[in-house]
């Protein structure tokens, strides 16, 4: 007597493990690109709608903070589902191999990757510009921190690893065409040790940088009423009187002013005045970052209302 061989109960199960972690591999796939696009929206809606007046508005620290902690979660969430994307495709690989199934996925790293590293440096940015303009008071010792950090990353060894982990992103390696690991993680330790270098002494360059005030546009009366005042702002308080520089706008309706800084002062409030009137009513003002390379007259600093 003959019999019809049916199919094996573990071939009907290895292949219901295929399907489910096929599922799970798209499942993460989609996630893993779809989270990070949402909060790159999410940041521009706040950016771009709920602060109106990024230098004035009371909500502009808070919610950059909010930002940079909400990218850190974002980002830990990108691992996790990294992790599960090649848990899934191992286990597919693994199943196929046991079915005897010709190969039909790879784990590609790269495309993950890149989403990460932006989400990384949107949080740590926003970070940067809560904590500045919660605390812009401590800006000079805020940014000797920053520069520290900075100087002590070069000196880790991880920073060796650099290299591996930017050219790991990328889809395909030419031959002959990618650069050596050790290269391109020399250059990114020599751009992080340079740009740490400049901020630590930042605060601590003196100078007389040269300051052009373009008159607001929404001044409707003769430029010969208008008049500027800068104060340098050091760690958390303006100037005295004896260093604060008055100056007056030329027929294109600018004002170029010498302006003295001290050790540990980055930032100046510029107000643009009316003298015609009895108060005095300032018309426009701001605080600006002055970089020591105008405090050097490297550059010209000019600001526009």
């Amino acid at each position: 007597m003959t019999t019809v061989d049916s199919p094996k109960p573990e071939s009907d199960s290895l292949r219901a493990k295929l399907r489910e972690a096929n599922e799970r591999s798209r499942r993460y796939s989609s996630r893993l690109w779809q989270i990070p696009l949402a909060f790159i929206g999410i940041v521009g809606v706040v950016v771009g709608g709920v602060i109106k007046d990024i230098e004035n508005s009371p909500l502009t620290g808070p919610a950059f903070l909010a930002l940079g902690v909400l990218g850190i979660a974002v980002a830990i969430h990108i691992l996790g589902m990294a992790d599960g994307h090649k848990r899934a495709v191992l286990n597919i690989q693994i199943v196929e191999e046991q079915l005897q199934l010709k190969k039909t996925v790879i784990y590609k790293p790269w495309y993950w990757r890149t989403f990460y590293i932006v989400v990384i440096v949107i949080s740590v940015t926003s970070l940067l510009l809560g904590i500045y303009y919660v605390a812009s008071g401590l800006l000079p010792l805020f940014l000797q921190v920053i520069g520290a950090l900075l100087l002590f990353v070069t000196t880790r060894q991880e920073m060796h690893h650099l290299g591996t982990f930017l050219l790991s992103m990328l889809p395909r390696k030419r031959p002959g065409r990618a650069w050596p690991e050790c290269v391109l993680s020399a250059l990114i330790r020599l751009l992080v040790g340079a740009l740490g270098t400049l901020l630590f002494f930042d605060p601590l360059i003196p100078g007389t940088g040269i300051v052009t005030v373009h008159a607001p546009s929404i001044y409707s009366e003769t430029l010969d009423n208008l008049r500027v005042r800068i104060m340098p702002i050091g760690l958390g308080e303006t100037a005295g009187s004896n260093h604060i520089v008055f100056g007056k706008f030329d027929g294109s309706g600018q004002a170029a002013i010498p302006v003295s800084f001290q050790l540990f002062q980055v930032r100046a409030s510029v107000e643009v005045f009316d003298r015609s009137q009895f108060q005095q009513p300032v018309v426009a003002s701001v605080i600006v970052y002055v970089s020591p390379f105008v405090r050097r007259q490297i550059t010209v600093k000019h600001i526009r209302f």
